[in-house]
């Protein structure tokens, strides 16, 4: 698909169709306007960092039509993946055990369980659609896409995907225990859902909890890195 452009803060409206295409086909928006119009779509975003201090920060965005978007920076570009098909690339899980863990966080019977309920079967379709039903399907589509952009022309999809996974989500979580990347991706789905349905509130962005000292020396390092 052509990539959609948008100049100034905000995006016309006559411009918006342009946005679910991009965010479907895992391209990214080139253009500050664009960013404009998915963090509308109330994101919820985790800063990871790594021993060594380098750090990433990934965010989940809550589409208008149910869905989710797992977003994730690489050399200064962002870039989307539907969360239905990340659920799927950590372990071996069934449809029904992804639905059971995403209602865990709703009391049975209530609305938000309703509510969360309508949205999981909606998250697992993202995958549905496009033929992806196991984890190798999964990861083989991740990494069919993401090839070019990791310049790894000799390795195969499922190399490329894990790569992928290890460097780029959830950095501060060892590699070795894709376990705990798929339970903080699903802590992240319940709060979305949760923000959405306007169960909890916003988080404070000028809470004390929510900034951090970065030496000079990390800063260099995280410049040095990116080149």
């Amino acid at each position: 698909m052509d990539r959609g452009l948008a100049h100034g803060d905000r995006v016309p409206a006559e411009n918006e169709f342009l946005v679910e295409p991009h965010v479907d086909s895992m391209n990214y928006f080139l253009t500050d306007g664009m960013q404009a119009v998915v963090a509308d779509m109330k994101p919820l975003e985790v800063r990871c960092v790594r021993p060594d201090q380098s750090s990433a920060t990934v965010r989940c965005h809550y589409l208008t039509d149910g869905t989710v978007n797992f977003a994730f920076t690489m050399r200064r570009a962002e870039y989307f993946i539907p969360a239905g098909i990340l659920l799927k690339c950590f372990l071996e899980v069934t449809d029904r055990e992804l639905y059971d863990k995403l209602l865990a966080s709703a009391p049975p019977g209530s609305g938000h369980a309703a509510f969360v309920a309508e949205r999981a079967e909606l998250l697992l379709q993202q995958s549905a659609k496009l033929g992806l039903y196991t984890r190798a399907q999964c990861l083989d589509y991740l990494g069919r896409h993401f090839r070019t952009m990791l310049n790894m022309p000799k390795s195969s999809n499922v190399e490329v995907a894990h790569h992928l996974l290890g460097e780029f989500v959830f950095i501060h979580l060892d590699h070795k225990r894709p376990a705990d990347k798929l339970a903080l991706l699903m802590q992240m789905l319940h709060k979305l859902y949760a923000l959405a349905n306007s169960v909890c509130c916003e988080d404070n962005a000028d809470a004390l909890t929510h900034h951090e000292l970065l030496l000079p020396g990390h800063l260099l390092c995280k410049f040095l890195k990116e080149k």
